[in-house]
């Protein structure tokens, strides 16, 4: 075998890289993987295999975008919370002034 059959070298472990996690085989990897995912220009269904080393920065990169996009919901969700208890305060105040511009009703003894 060449060496350019057996792939890259590895960082961690200092030999090629045997491209599989397969226990079965001769030589395997627990840091290859298999992510499957979807493709963000068409939408399809996708599977990538490789290092998860290499997969890390990724990884981070969609983790860190998808918490951003919570956390813009959770700012969205406080905004309109806090503007519809505005309202409430408001009616409540206009409510109050309306019952303490009107005149008492007085009970009519007989």
């Amino acid at each position: 075998m060449s060496k350019k059959d057996r792939g890259p070298i590895c960082a961690i472990a200092g030999r090629a890289c045997p491209r599989t996690s397969d226990p079965q085989a001769a030589v395997h990897c627990p840091a290859w993987w298999e992510l499957a995912g979807e493709d963000a220009t068409s939408g399809q269904p996708s599977v990538k295999k490789g290092c998860a080393f290499t997969f890390l920065p990724l990884l981070l990169l969609e983790t860190m975008g998808a918490s951003r996009s919570a956390a813009a919901a959770v700012e969205s969700t406080r905004n309109e919370i806090v503007r519809g208890f505005g309202h409430v305060g408001e009616v409540f105040a206009d409510t109050l002034a309306a019952a303490k511009a009107r005149p008492e009703v007085k009970a009519i003894s007989g």
